[in-house]
């Protein structure tokens, strides 16, 4: 033993004494007591069990370690459980009750179910697939509750959810425990060699269709996909490419779905996607993004901000090579007066703004490089892109009020690049404008370019060449002017909303029901932008 401040503390079997020492009237009292050290008993049920059928016996088997002497046994509920001075427990009826095994201070308890007699089976199939999810459910003479149900095996097969779940090949042995009546079924599992299923459902529309511009769509609807295991598996579905709406023409996508057994099916949709909206944009020299009139600006217009059509400004070298820009020199060469050998190494840099400017005005500027864009580059970009090549027609040689001798080659390269009848001419030089009237080209839009309308001798012009007009958005003081024009059905273009303009002045102007918005950065989809008009 140990001792230590008036507590002792047994440490093994064994004898010892422990002495005391005490003061009575100044007289010293010794005194030692002899202490036996026994081990504690260890109780080991050999046949414990967790349920008996009424009207049943089980005598407890047992053995106790470092224990000499009677053991008692007693039941918290002797009307259900019985259990006498020899360890014979009896079931007198259904319920429950602990039995406590004692000994000395030690004691061992344990609790025991009595159940009435059942006959029960376990009702599932016996074969099934991989990722199959089967149904637990028993058929039995009476009703029963508390069903514990176990696998043998977690990788082929779990509970989850009141289901059997099988994960992989093999064999999994289903076991159902009803108070230690035990049902076991083994079951073997396949993995799934069947697709699944993917199609269109007339119910929703077409399979293949036609949806304006910006309009949400869902891809999906309609679909259909199920597989003979998973069920429903629209959620799993793919798509490529990505659907996108603000992306002219066709989109051919192909969709396909997988199911968890690795079987994979797919299906094509076809998308069109038109521009369905009674008024369209040209994007000013390009956009507002880059330096004016170059292939950075271009590619912007067509690819972020998606115009239908990109208005350029027509310039020509001194051998004849059609580029685009402004003004009548590039990089301190004079256009007319240099040959494109030299011009096409040019590079100029300014600073212009980055990406969307905002609509106050305050603009975050960023320095830009760039070479001459050709006519050819700007063109094989509109193609690509199927936007409209609107031509701006600034003086040049040939190609002026006074002298159209350059209109014919023009009009050669637009023919060998593919787009003459993707092209819009757009100019003050309108004798180059009546010119493509009267050799050939009368199909090919020309949109004569006036500061105002508000001219008899412009809307004359117009009504007599099958011309429509671009007008200065400053330049127009009253509506009538405008209705006069769209009542002989010549279309009206507006120029320029610029990098300054806010969105309710477009807006205006969209209201007003002009055809054209020539802009620099607007975000079409900001705008309420009207329906055509069925014809």
């Amino acid at each position: 033993i140990e001792y230590d401040n008036g507590k002792i503390t047994a440490l093994k079997q064994g004898f010892t004494t422990i002495e005391f020492s005490y003061f009575v009237e100044d007289e010293l009292i010794i005194e030692i007591v002899e202490v036996y050290v026994k081990l504690k008993p260890i109780i080991n049920i050999e046949n414990k069990f967790n349920t008996i059928l009424v009207g049943k016996s089980v005598h407890l088997k047992y053995s106790i370690s470092n224990f000499e002497g009677n053991v008692i046994f007693e039941s918290d509920n002797p009307k259900v459980l019985s259990v006498d001075e020899d360890g014979l427990i009896k079931a007198l009826k259904i319920g429950e009750a602990n039995i406590k095994i004692i000994c000395d201070d030690i004691s061992e308890i344990f609790k025991v179910s009595v159940i009435d007699d059942v006959e029960f089976n376990v009702n599932i199939k016996k074969n099934g697939i991989v990722g199959e999810k089967l149904n637990l459910e028993i058929s039995s003479n009476k009703e029963l509750d508390s069903l514990v149900w176990t696998t043998n095996d977690n990788t082929k097969g779990i509970i989850e959810e009141g289901k059997l779940v099988l994960l992989d090949e093999g064999s999994v042995e289903l076991t159902c425990d009803y108070y230690g009546i035990v049902k076991t079924v083994s079951i073997d599992v396949v993995r799934d060699n069947k697709n699944p299923t993917l199609y269109f459902s007339n119910a929703n529309g077409e399979k293949d269709i036609t949806i304006s511009w910006g309009i949400d769509f869902n891809i999906l609807d309609g679909i259909i996909a199920f597989d003979n295991i998973d069920g429903d598996i629209i959620n799993k579905v793919e798509m490529n490419p990505k659907f996108d709406n603000t992306k002219y023409g066709e989109q051919l996508i192909t969709l396909s779905v997988k199911d968890s057994s690795g079987n994979e099916v797919s299906m094509e949709r076809k998308i069109t996607v038109e521009w369905n909206y009674s008024v369209q944009f040209i994007g000013h020299a390009g956009c507002f993004y880059g330096l004016m009139n170059s292939e950075e600006a271009f590619l912007y217009a067509v690819e972020v901000l998606k115009y239908q059509l990109v208005e350029c400004d027509l310039k020509q070298t001194s051998d004849g090579v059609f580029v685009m820009c402004h003004d009548d020199e590039f990089g301190g060469y004079t256009l007319a007066t240099t040959p494109w050998s030299v011009l096409k190494d040019i590079e100029v840099t300014q600073s212009r703004s980055s990406g969307i400017p905002a609509t106050d005005g305050s603009i975050v500027k960023s320095e830009y490089t760039a070479k001459l864009c050709t006519l050819e580059r700007y063109l094989e970009i509109c193609k690509e892109y199927n936007a409209i090549a609107v031509i701006e027609l600034k003086y040049s040689n040939g190609i002026n009020n006074n002298d159209q001798s350059r209109m014919k080659a023009l009009l050669k390269e637009i023919e060998r690049c593919g787009m003459l009848n993707q092209v819009i001419f757009l100019g003050s030089q309108y004798n180059c404008l009546i010119w493509t009237r009267n050799n050939g080209y009368e199909y090919i839009p020309c949109q004569y370019l006036v500061n105002s309308c508000e001219s008899e001798t412009v809307l004359q012009r117009c009504i007599d060449y099958n011309f429509d007009v671009s007008i200065n958005i400053d330049g127009i003081n009253g509506d009538d002017w405008l209705a006069k024009y769209k009542e002989k059905g010549i279309k009206i273009s507006t120029y320029t909303f610029s990098q300054y303009s806010a969105y309710y002045t477009v807006q205006k102007w969209i209201d007003k029901g002009v055809d054209y918005l020539t802009c620099d950065w607007h975000i079409m989809n900001k705008l309420d932008l009207p329906l055509k008009e069925e014809d």
